[in-house]
């Protein structure tokens, strides 16, 4: 049935839309579909070609990645770059806006590691310690508890920190 779907360009044609003026929804518009954050996972650490892609995301189809990638690119989360032109072959590599999506997969490896993979954890390279991700104020210079955090609107003429 998944075919069927794919090969009349359900995954293209059909835009997810939740119909909420939230970040969160709008977020999940980009890059909530299946595979997505896998690829800014395995394309955290640099530029990969797709087979390597291929590899790493077992279970993939190659229509699937090819649309993911294709989606990514038109969302500014990935660039692609020929390094062959007979036949046609890519690299991709996170733009600076992907590359920001690296704290959602860290905090997605976080709740993962806790409640669902407690095998895993996630580690500073540098140590090898666990580290942890964490809300932080700079007005207040201060670590934020995450129940005393919510999403407001922006205050009209208030500038964008970051």
């Amino acid at each position: 049935m998944t075919s069927f779907y794919v090969k009349r360009g359900y995954t293209r044609g059909v835009a997810k839309r939740y119909g909420q003026a939230c970040p969160v929804a709008k977020s999940l518009e980009v890059i909530g579909d299946r595979w997505t954050l896998l690829l800014v996972r395995d394309l955290l650490p640099g530029a990969r070609r797709f087979r390597d892609l291929e590899g790493s995301l077992k279970g993939i189809p190659p229509n699937i990645l090819s649309d993911r990638l294709k989606r990514m690119e038109e969302h500014g989360l990935v660039a692609r770059r020929f390094y062959s032109e007979h036949p046609p072959r890519a690299e991709y590599e996170l733009t600076e806006r992907g590359r920001d999506l690296g704290v959602v997969v860290g905090a997605l490896a976080t709740w993962g590691t806790r409640h669902v993979h407690r095998a895993s954890e996630l580690v500073h390279d540098d140590c090898g310690h666990p580290v942890e991700l964490k809300y932080f104020c700079r007005r207040c210079a201060t670590r934020v508890r995450g129940s005393t955090v919510r999403v407001a609107r922006r205050r009209p003429g208030a500038r964008r920190t970051a």
